[in-house]
């Protein structure tokens, strides 16, 4: 298998608010450390919402399945805000990838991965 050049992370969020600065956050230490990275993004529209008006269930079935529908063709999953941190277990299972809960861990960990990762030569 050859080694990783171009990694891709999906970001997925229920608030729109919270999408742009995560990416920007990955992009930013990417581009730091003279690594390039694909940034896909999914906003879990009207989930929180419905969190807030009281059905977890439903919210937590809508992350989900945002998350399974974005986990073919990406490396990593990242949250990007910590209500969605309880459901990490449950998408990891769901997709077979890692899931990055803590959006400032989880840019210092993608940080650590790309350091990793080699160029093809």
């Amino acid at each position: 298998m050859l080694p990783l050049t171009k990694p891709l992370a999906a970001v997925l969020a229920t608030v729109p608010t919270t999408l742009g600065p995560n990416i920007d956050l990955i992009r930013e230490n990417a581009a730091d450390m003279g690594k390039d990275v694909n940034v896909h993004d999914r906003l879990v529209e009207g989930a929180f919402q419905i969190l807030m008006g009281g059905d977890k269930d439903k919210h937590d079935q809508m992350v989900i399945a945002a998350a399974e529908e974005m986990a073919e063709g990406v490396d990593i999953i990242v949250f990007a805000q910590a209500s969605m941190t309880r459901l990490a277990a449950m998408v990891e299972s769901a997709t077979g990838l890692q899931v990055l809960t803590s959006p400032r861990l989880a840019i210092e960990y993608t940080k650590s991965v790309l350091d990793g990762i080699t160029s093809k030569a």
